[in-house]
């Protein structure tokens, strides 16, 4: 449970701090990812979601495992929740390193990022290194948005 609850928290974290969905998509990919980033490390889950566009797919190691469709992002949102305080996990940080493939082709993009979360567990501090978080974006009328992502959970 403590490997989904990272993995979750993590991707939340990468995601999460985007300012308002009116101005959640970056002018590139990074751009967009960096912004929920810094949302969710800010605990700003509801910006996170707006980052997303409709519908989405995501992957992630905490059941159920898989949401998709036009409430996927805020969906996965509620499920983190639930397991956060199921598992007494608080302080949720997540850290991209420099993406290992980092692919836009017209109006998509496909991006790879080592990931590091850090949380609280019982009021002990927890570093897990060594995820991957894979994101697929595309370009819209307000910006990039993240159409899917996949968490591959670390050590």
């Amino acid at each position: 449970m403590k490997k989904f609850t990272l993995a979750g928290a993590a991707i939340a974290v990468a995601f999460a701090l985007i300012p308002s969905p009116s101005t959640a998509a970056g002018s590139t990919p990074m751009q967009t990812i960096n912004a929920a980033v810094r949302a969710f490390n800010a605990g700003d889950y509801k910006t996170w979601a707006a980052a997303c566009d409709s519908p989405a797919q995501i992957i992630d190691d905490f059941p159920p495992h898989v949401w998709s469709g036009a409430t996927a992002c805020s969906d996965w949102v509620a499920a983190l929740q639930a397991m956060v305080e199921k598992q007494k996990l608080s302080n949720l940080t997540v850290a991209f390193g420099t993406p290992t493939t980092n692919a836009v082709t017209g109006n998509v993009a496909y991006i790879v990022l080592p990931a590091t979360l850090h949380y609280n567990a019982n009021g002990k501090p927890v570093k897990r290194t060594g995820a991957v978080v894979t994101i697929a974006l595309k370009k819209t009328a307000s910006g990039w948005r993240m159409t899917g992502w996949a968490w591959a959970d670390g050590k």
